[in-house]
C-alpha cells in the first residue's frame, strides 16, 4: 500500500549552532528518511520538496518540468514582485528548450574545464578577500542583511574588475525564497 509522503510546513531554515553552513538538521533528516515531501508554503499553496541529490538532478533533467519563471507559483506575492514575469531576454536559467539550448550553445566555449581552471586562482583570491572582509566585520557573518550582499566581481580580468551593486534586501530575500521554491520544479502545462 502506498503511503503518501509527509507534509513539511515551510522550508526548514534553522541552521545548527555549530556551523551555520551546514544544512538545517530537519532537511538532513528528511533527505535520509524521505527524499521527497509535500511542502506547505506560507500562502497555503502546496508543492514538493526534493532533498535527494539524485532526485533533484532527475527532476531538473526531466522535460516534463519547466524552468519558465512565469509558470512558477509565487508563494510570496506582494509589492516587490506581485507576479512572476517571464525571464528577460538572455536569462536562460528561466527558459526551456529550444530557447535555453540556443543560449547554452552560445556560452559553451566560455565555460570549458580548461577555461575554469585558468580562473581558479583569481576566484580563490576574490573568495579570500570576501571571507577576510566578513571576518573583519565580525559576527553575525554570512547574512546579506548584516554584511550587505557582496557585489559581483569578474574573475576574468576583463573590464577592470567591474562591480555591480546588489539589489535592495527585499528583492534579494524574495528572489532567494523564490529560488528555493523553484527547486521543487513547476510542471509544464499540458500541450
Amino acid at each position: 500500500m502506498f503511503n503518501p509522503p509527509p507534509t513539511v510546513t515551510g522550508l526548514p531554515m534553522t541552521r545548527p549552532a555549530g556551523c551555520p553552513f551546514d544544512p538545517p538538521e530537519e532537511l538532513t533528516a528528511l533527505r535520509e528518511r524521505q527524499p521527497i515531501s509535500r511542502m506547505a508554503y506560507p500562502d497555503g499553496h502546496t508543492g514538493w520538496l526534493a532533498t535527494s541529490h539524485a532526485l533533484v538532478r532527475a527532476i531538473l533533467a526531466d522535460p516534463r518540468f519547466s524552468s519558465r519563471h512565469e509558470l512558477m507559483h509565487n508563494p510570496f506575492p506582494g509589492p516587490v514582485i506581485p507576479e512572476i514575469p517571464p525571464a528577460p531576454p538572455g536569462m536562460f536559467i528561466g527558459v526551456d528548450p529550444p530557447e535555453h539550448t540556443r543560449y547554452r550553445k552560445l556560452l559553451t566555449g566560455t565555460f570549458t574545464v580548461r577555461r575554469m581552471r585558468l580562473l581558479t586562482e583569481r576566484v580563490e583570491q576574490i573568495t579570500a578577500e570576501h571571507l577576510d572582509a566578513m571576518e573583519r566585520h565580525g559576527p553575525p557573518a554570512g547574512s546579506p542583511w548584516t554584511n550587505g550582499a557582496p557585489g559581483c566581481r569578474s574573475a576574468s580580468g576583463r573590464s577592470g574588475e567591474p562591480r555591480w551593486p546588489p539589489p535592495p534586501p527585499p528583492t534579494i530575500c524574495t528572489a532567494s525564497m523564490m529560488r528555493a521554491g523553484h527547486l521543487s520544479a513547476t510542471p509544464l502545462p499540458p500541450p
